[in-house]
């Protein structure tokens, strides 16, 4: 009894130890890649050639997609995926001084998408809406002010998203 005791215990400290070690693996390959030449996985575009900010995110299978722009990206993660549930969402942190109307594609910081402010309801010639990512709500909320726009947490830009159909 006290062996079958010690070889159960054992087996729990070992699929303890495992686990632990997968998951910092798999944390770490979880972060965001700076932009080569992607292709936007809704639209088939090179993701570095369009205006920030973009997107991209990593599935539970390890398949990492990127996206020409955060619109496309919400697009994307409304259909279901043979790759499983994205367990990692990034954008492109947009500089808060920045003129966000001037189209531009120099990269920017990554930062967790779930985690991030947004601007939404204004005027940008882009393909999809225009969808602007801030770190932080006060710089969202100071940007949707100039633009007369609506800033939202990520629940609420997903939320708008739907509403808004494909």
């Amino acid at each position: 009894m006290k062996v079958r005791t010690l070889v159960v215990a054992l087996l729990i400290l070992v699929s303890a130890g495992c686990s632990s070690k997968e998951t910092a693996t798999d944390k770490s390959s979880h972060a965001a890649e700076t932009l080569q030449a992607q292709e936007c996985a809704a639209c088939g575009m090179i993701v570095r050639d369009q205006p920030a900010p973009r997107g991209q995110l990593v599935h539970r299978d390890g398949t990492r997609l990127f996206f020409c722009s955060v619109s496309d990206m919400l697009t994307y993660l409304e259909a279901p995926s043979p790759h499983g549930k994205a367990v990692a969402l990034f954008v492109e942190s947009m500089d808060r001084i920045a003129d966000p109307i001037i189209h531009n594609t120099e990269a920017g910081p990554w930062i967790d998408a779930t985690h991030s402010s947004y601007v939404v309801g204004f005027e940008k010639e882009v393909m999809g809406d225009p969808i602007l990512a801030y770190t932080t709500s006060a710089q969202a909320q100071a940007q949707a002010s100039r633009l007369s726009a609506k800033a939202l947490t990520w629940t609420e830009l997903q939320a708008w998203s739907a509403q808004r159909g494909p």
